[in-house]
């Protein structure tokens, strides 16, 4: 059997127990008990066991959002992490983000952890950079921000106690993992940094499989330049208000949207400068859009609108025509070129133009070159079905 023994130190271990009957002459006298110390087993028992059950969910079909709480979890049976912080390096943007942390204290606003920790001169960073482990006292942590090595954000006290490690996969740094503790400087031991870069290489492993999952999922349905949804999502949530349309009797409007003039752009300051305009342009779109408002880009320069669930189909759309001219009057800022972009701009009507998605989308196609041959920044309603 196995149970927990206390030494004479008072200190609890875990220990197997064998017990033999002692016989003399075929009479027991006594029992004969051997207590072995298996401790660092069951240590280890549960170290692997966190580690099976973080790659179990790194396996899984959730999210890389809902990753982070059962890591923090698992790793609450080995290592105290009531406040827990994960940071990880964005290539694009080339600086930390925080992309899970819980505090004692009650913080919950990222944009302000953000703005606290993300810049380079911040413990979180210097874990990064460096790939150190830390494990601060109060006096280690005055005397390296006294070096220079970061700058403290927060009020010290003599209670306070960081450990902090890089996630690392082979020889690659993707972020930092980071425990604190406001009230309790001995919480954390020079074991429990051993420990918790032992198991953040699973971590940084089981985050980075989510992540790369999430990012094939992403290009499967958005446009990798503007981040817009891609023809397959569009068509399926085309579909889908198709089917509501027709059984509540509802319309909604089509738009097919053209950059007259991308092209020049291009030729005139390269493909770079292009795309620049392009990521500029989703973004306007996405200001002016209501939220349950789909835009695709389709590829090119040509972008279609899907306006939903309309009470004034006609009005509506074209007041949504209005803020898009409007908001496309102002030039853009491309590598310090002042760019001006005009819009062609073609619209339908479920079902007053067609019932299937290739029928609207080729008539609202065919209405925007009607729209091209008006003049600049001009729209044209389709007046016409295509069989």
């Amino acid at each position: 059997m196995e149970s927990k023994a206390k030494k004479k130190n008072n200190k609890l271990i875990h220990v197997s127990v064998s017990v033999t009957s002692n016989q003399v002459n075929e009479q027991t006298t006594g029992k004969i008990f051997l207590l072995n110390d298996i401790t660092n087993r069951k240590a280890n028992e549960l170290v692997n066991n966190v580690l099976y059950n973080i790659s179990r969910a790194a396996n899984s079909d959730i999210s890389l959002t809902q990753l982070y709480p059962i890591i923090r979890e698992e790793l609450s049976t080995i290592v105290d992490t009531t406040n827990f912080y994960i940071a990880l390096f964005d290539e694009e943007k080339n600086k930390l983000y925080f992309s899970y942390y819980t505090d004692e204290t009650g913080e919950r606003n990222k944009d302000f952890l953000g703005s606290k920790y993300s810049n380079s001169d911040s413990i979180f960073n210097y874990i990064f950079k460096t790939g150190e482990s830390l494990l601060l006292s109060y006096n280690k942590y005055k005397r390296m921000i006294a070096r220079g090595d970061f700058i403290s954000h927060d009020v010290i006290t003599n209670k306070q106690t960081w450990l902090g490690v890089p996630l690392k996969i082979e020889n690659r740094i993707i972020g930092s993992m980071v425990l604190q503790s406001y009230t309790d400087p001995d919480i954390y031991s020079e074991k429990d940094i051993k420990l918790m870069e032992f198991v953040s290489q699973q971590v940084a492993t089981a985050i980075e499989r989510k992540q790369i999952e999430e990012k094939l999922k992403f290009l499967s349905l958005y446009d990798f330049l503007t981040k817009l949804p891609n023809r397959v999502l569009f068509y399926d949530r085309m579909r889908q208000e198709i089917a509501y349309s027709k059984r509540e009797q509802k319309k909604f409007a089509l738009m097919f949207l053209d950059l007259d003039n991308f092209k020049e752009v291009n030729d005139k300051f390269g493909h770079d400068a292009g795309d620049e305009l392009l990521q500029e342009t989703a973004k306007r779109f996405n200001n002016l859009l209501r939220k349950s408002d789909t835009i695709c880009r389709l590829g090119g320069d040509e972008f279609i609108i899907l306006l939903p669930r309309l009470k004034h189909p006609r009005e509506n759309t074209e007041d949504v025509i209005q803020k898009i001219f409007s908001a496309f009057s102002q030039p853009f800022k491309i590598r310090n070129n002042s760019v001006n972009i005009h819009l062609s701009i073609g619209i339908v009507l479920y079902p007053d133009d067609g019932e299937r998605e290739e029928v609207l989308i080729k008539s609202a196609d065919k209405a925007m070159y009607m729209a091209k041959k008006k003049s600049l920044n001009s729209y044209h309603w389709a007046d016409f079905k295509l069989i």
